[in-house]
């Protein structure tokens, strides 16, 4: 059913698309989309299927319009843990929003729970999807799992900053949104966990300690149960993303990267950290980053 058509579809063009579903003699729908801001085609895709969903009925936060989903068969734990849920997504964006100096990049958010998620999730553009097993597992989990799902969802928020609005112009680079996003996890849960006492049923699992103590844990794990060479170099040198699947462990690669956010954190302090973050947000926002313009950042900001 073609109802409006937007600026991009000229008139041949309509036409066009009209006879060929009529030729089809079938009863799917056109959909129209109005033109978006620049995005990397990683970041674009569809979730379709049959949700239990909960909307956050919210007009104190400036934050964008927010919903979380899960299949029918996990509508109980879905709804046992929403609030919870939701407290944690907006203390962190809201710290998200003042580290980089800017919104959320898209003006609502869906949170997914879905199976068969490699690493815990994904991020598309203005969607964040997180595996059902963290859902299923926290309902009566213990402490490492509870924090296990914070982690993975604060994770897929950062994303939205860093791998929506910016990525990284090579897989070499990959270690930079990847480290980050899993660093900037644990270290917004940190800022965030006191003011979440007293808001939501499990705070007593969000400490600090409990935080890095999960951070620490996962990046030696994965370490233990990798092949990766120790002195394998965080930025990489390949010639295409095949290479990318064969020739590093990606869980590896995840957590040591992340471990090298941590350091430069440590040695150049938290003002200087959190102002040069906040400027790779705003000088390549909508384009590209690599590790020397990074480099060159943190060189102006000491």
């Amino acid at each position: 059913q073609i109802d409006e058509i937007s600026s991009g579809f000229t008139e041949d063009m309509t036409e066009q698309l009209k006879k060929t579903l009529g030729e089809l003699n079938t009863n799917w729908e056109l959909s129209a989309f109005n033109n978006l801001d620049r995005i990397t085609p990683a970041s674009f895709g569809f979730v379709a299927g049959k949700f239990e969903t909960i909307l956050l009925d919210d007009k104190i936060h400036n934050i964008p319009n927010l919903a979380i989903h899960a299949r029918p068969a996990f509508a109980k734990q879905l709804r046992a843990e929403s609030e919870d849920l939701f407290q944690i997504i907006v203390n962190a964006l809201e710290y998200l929003k003042n580290l980089f100096g800017r919104n959320y990049p898209t003006e609502k958010i869906d949170l997914f729970f879905l199976p068969n998620l490699p690493e815990g999730g994904n991020t598309l553009y203005g969607c964040s999807i997180v595996d059902e097993e963290l859902l299923v597992d926290s309902f009566d989990g213990d402490v490492l799992t509870n924090v296990e799902r914070a982690v993975a969802i604060v994770q897929q928020l950062v994303y939205g900053w860093i791998g929506i609005s910016i990525t990284t112009e090579w897989c070499n680079d990959s270690w930079i949104d990847e480290g980050l996003s899993l660093f900037l996890s644990h270290f917004i849960l940190a800022k965030i966990c006191r003011s979440l006492e007293g808001k939501i049923k499990k705070a007593n699992y969000l400490t600090e300690k409990n935080i890095w103590s999960h951070f620490i844990f996962n990046k030696g794990l994965s370490l233990i149960e990798s092949d990766i060479q120790l002195n394998y170099p965080i930025s990489l040198n390949l010639g295409n993303t095949a290479e990318y699947e064969t020739l590093i462990d990606i869980r590896a690669h995840r957590w040591r990267s992340a471990a090298v956010w941590r350091q430069l954190y440590l040695l150049v302090g938290e003002e200087s950290f959190k102002r040069g973050v906040k400027k790779c947000a705003s000088d390549y926002d909508s384009g590209f980053i690599n590790k020397e313009k990074l480099i060159k950042i943190f060189d102006q900001i000491l």
